[in-house]
């Protein structure tokens, strides 16, 4: 399998449980068959919720996780960023039981 020349990026977007894993989830199994499994991957936004260790559980429970500033949008940018110039990433990985990264 021949990598792409260019890194192509497909953003999704919508509100909190309106299908958007479902629908990326869709294109990576069309795309797999043509790119391979390293062609082609998914990244979420969930995981960039900010790493909130620094709280109490009591605090980390009353963020408002639907709120811009729940994420940080900046390491996600300088990311996507490395992506495109083709270098690897270590994306971070969110637990939902701990709220933290």
């Amino acid at each position: 399998m021949i990598p792409p020349s260019k890194t192509t990026v497909i953003a999704i977007a919508g509100a909190s449980a309106s299908g958007k894993s479902l629908f990326a989830e869709t294109i990576y199994q069309e795309l797999l068959p043509e790119l391979g499994a390293n062609g082609i991957s998914i990244i979420k936004e969930d995981a960039y919720y900010r790493d909130q260790s620094n709280l109490s559980m009591e605090e980390r429970i009353q963020t408002n996780y639907d709120h811009p500033k729940a994420f940080e949008h900046e390491l996600l940018c300088a990311q996507i960023t490395k992506l495109i110039a083709q270098e690897n990433i270590e994306c971070p990985v969110y637990c939902y039981k701990t709220h933290t990264r």
